[in-house]
């Protein structure tokens, strides 16, 4: 069994989940969490795919999805520890913050915030935050 195709799988079900509970089109949804409204295209067509980049990609679903919409079971959901030092890594849309239905923003801000606080925890000692 390959895991790629499985992986990618999961990723165009969580996509279409988070599409239909927003309102969004599929490009749309493709463009704000992963970077390219022609992901799928691109990754089916033997485009470079990591595990890392599949974590990005659901810790940013887990990040924005809506309250009330049922999280697939059989894909793992990330819990808020790993979506802060995930997100730490690499920059979120902040329209997902505004944007995300039934979800009190604090909490959506509060993420943001501790994985703030987890990138500049990471820089040298000497270096000036900001």
């Amino acid at each position: 069994m390959l895991y790629e195709p499985l992986l990618l799988n999961n990723l165009r079900r969580l996509c279409t989940a988070f599409a239909a509970s927003k309102g969004y089109s599929m490009g749309t949804v493709q463009r704000r969490i992963m970077g390219t409204d022609r992901f799928f295209e691109t990754k089916t067509k033997g485009g470079a795919f990591t595990v890392a980049l599949y974590d990005l990609c659901v810790c940013r679903f887990a990040f924005g999805w809506s309250v009330g919409v049922p999280w697939p079971e059989d894909i793992p959901r990330p819990t808020d520890r790993h979506i802060a030092k995930v997100l730490a890594k690499f920059p979120i849309d902040r329209k997902l913050i505004a944007r995300t239905k039934g979800e009190p923003q604090a909490k959506r801000v509060a993420l943001a915030k501790r994985a703030k606080r987890v990138r500049a925890s990471r820089k040298p000692h000497g270096v000036a935050n900001g």
